[in-house]
């Protein structure tokens, strides 16, 4: 049985939407969050996104598919006050 690639879809529109331009305030600093890309793979959902501030980073949120948007924010908020700069996965809980 050959492994199942990836499926690379349009964005959720929906998704998309509540992230792309979004301004997060974390303690004193400003953050506005840019889409780059959302990939479905085997009942996840993989969300790349540059993160610009004070400084720039580039994300990847790991997400089941029946996780929101607000869950996504929650959890990029959580990455930005405790652990920015950290490389990896961020798990959206």
């Amino acid at each position: 049985m050959e492994p199942k690639s990836a499926v690379i879809r349009p964005p959720s529109e929906a998704l998309v939407q509540a992230l792309e331009g979004k301004r997060l305030r974390v303690g004193t600093h400003v953050w506005t969050v840019e889409v780059y890309s959302v990939v479905e793979q085997e009942g996840s959902r993989w969300v790349q996104l540059g993160v610009h501030g004070p400084k720039r980073y580039t994300v990847v949120l790991s997400m089941a598919l029946n996780k929101s948007p607000a869950d996504a924010l929650v959890s990029l908020r959580h990455w930005l006050k405790y652990r920015p700069g950290q490389t990896g996965v961020v798990k959206v809980h």
